[in-house]
């Protein structure tokens, strides 16, 4: 899993304001994060017109919608 490197430093003393020497090392902590891509679903529904002249036949037919919860 790549990581993405995040450095935090203290420049100065909050009270006076003098600057804090480097000290050798870090104190790490990992945070893990999920990346959510939001998309949209188009659904092509094809038309046909019938190849026949069988009675109750429609001109021209639709496949069936998505079932519902899966638009």
């Amino acid at each position: 899993m790549p990581a993405v490197d995040e450095v935090r430093d203290l420049r100065q003393c909050g009270c006076c304001g003098r600057p804090f020497v480097t000290f050798p090392g870090t104190e790490d902590s990992t945070i893990l994060e999920v990346e959510v891509k939001a998309h949209r679903q188009v659904i092509r529904r094809r038309r046909s017109r019938s190849g026949c002249s069988c009675p109750g036949n429609a001109p021209l037919v639709t496949a069936p919608p998505a079932p519902p919860g899966h638009s």
